[in-house]
């Protein structure tokens, strides 16, 4: 099986499961790697732990958001600063995502996260980013990366409407630049976070 499907119950390891529960084969990521790679918060814990850099964050759960919301506010005014993004945890494809660039801005976009996902994660923006991406392949002592891609947005940050809609064809139709203009210090820096993640 080629699991051509996106999102919750196509990467988030719940149809990986329900294939090895069949003993059908197929191909990607497996269980382990699919649930963790899905959700957000724990993806961060993962990849802190391993000594990868992330951006800095913070995560609460639909019953903290209810319970006290000015507490949770307090939290995050107090450990981060604006500009930040609220993320529900595992939906992906900029589904629920938004930046606040003040407390007005950030309690509706915690109020849009907290609808779709019963945990949110509030991360640190990164000012004018650039977005890289890089593919691998393989497994174990044997992991290649692909030549990176620099994908053209339009926006600050991608949309879930540029990724699918954008001139009717979303990413398809998306602009890119390959192999991305790095120097090849940067490029192998990018590659080797990749493959220690």
């Amino acid at each position: 099986v080629f699991p051509a499907i996106h999102g919750s119950h196509g990467e988030d390891g719940t149809i990986q499961g329900l294939l090895e529960l069949a003993d059908i084969a197929y191909v990607g990521c497996g269980v382990m790697a699919s649930a963790i790679a899905n959700d957000k918060i724990m993806s961060k814990i993962v990849l802190s732990q391993q000594g990868v850099p992330i951006v800095e964050g913070v995560s609460f759960s639909r019953g903290e958001w209810l319970e006290s919301s000015d507490k949770v506010i307090s939290h995050l005014i107090h450990e981060l600063h604006y500009p930040m993004f609220v993320k529900p945890a595992t939906l992906g494809s900029s589904i629920g995502i938004g930046k606040a660039n003040d407390e007005t801005l950030l309690r509706a976009h915690i109020e849009v996260a907290i609808s779709l996902d019963r945990r949110v994660l509030v991360e640190q923006a990164v000012e004018d980013p650039t977005e890289i991406n890089c593919a691998l392949i393989g497994s174990e002592h044997d992991i290649q990366a692909s030549v990176l891609e620099q994908p053209v947005s339009l926006a600050q940050f991608l949309t879930f409407e540029e990724k699918y809609t954008r001139g009717g064809e979303g990413m398809k139709s998306a602009e890119r630049i390959i192999p991305a203009p790095l120097n090849d210090d940067l490029t192998a820096k990018i590659k080797g976070i990749a493959i220690q993640a």
